[in-house]
């Protein structure tokens, strides 16, 4: 190799070289901007998850001050999202049989979580009221707890699509 071939082959290199460091710099930026968006989502599902924890919390114990009825116990989260999801929200069983079983129990005036007779109180319309308001808002939170996880997953799978590429261009990088 002469003198000139060896000056053409070194700017080759280090024209490769400008290129590699370019990208690497644009992948830092793009990954850096990546991870800002999968932090600011992790922090609104952190928000969302302890507002629907408070929600839950709140119709429980509106729940339990006020109502003892089968009318009002098919209202409560974990046996309404078990009957409609046919899906038990304690155990996990799953099938129509949960569903069967949970509805049997409230016909015939039984607790479907302790098997207990249900003792009949009259019914509170304020809280009935209440606690149709927070069902909304129960409803509502885990819709956007949902979008928040999906925006989650994407945002993870896009993240570790990156590594790939940045891998590459470190591996070229002297």
């Amino acid at each position: 190799m002469n003198a000139v071939e060896a000056e053409e082959s070194y700017k080759e290199l280090r024209e490769r070289y400008q290129d590699l460091t370019k990208n690497q710099n644009k992948l830092e930026i793009e990954i850096n901007a990546k991870r800002k968006e999968l932090n600011d989502v992790e922090l609104e599902r952190t928000e969302y998850t302890s507002k629907l924890a408070s929600l839950q919390t709140g119709f429980s114990e509106i729940f339990t001050e006020k109502f003892h009825s089968q009318q009002e116990i098919g209202l409560h989260p974990i046996v309404k999202n078990s009957i409609v999801d046919s899906t038990c929200e304690i155990c996990g069983a799953t099938g129509p049989e949960v569903t069967e079983s949970i509805e049997s129990d409230l016909k015939n005036g039984i607790c479907p979580l302790c098997g207990i007779k249900i003792k009949e109180t009259p019914a509170d319309v304020d809280g009935i009221e209440a606690l149709k308001e927070l069902d909304i808002k129960i409803s509502e939170a885990k819709k956007t707890l949902d979008t928040i996880n999906k925006s989650r997953k994407r945002l993870n799978a896009e993240l570790s699509n990156f590594k790939l590429p940045f891998s590459y261009v470190n591996m070229n990088l002297p």
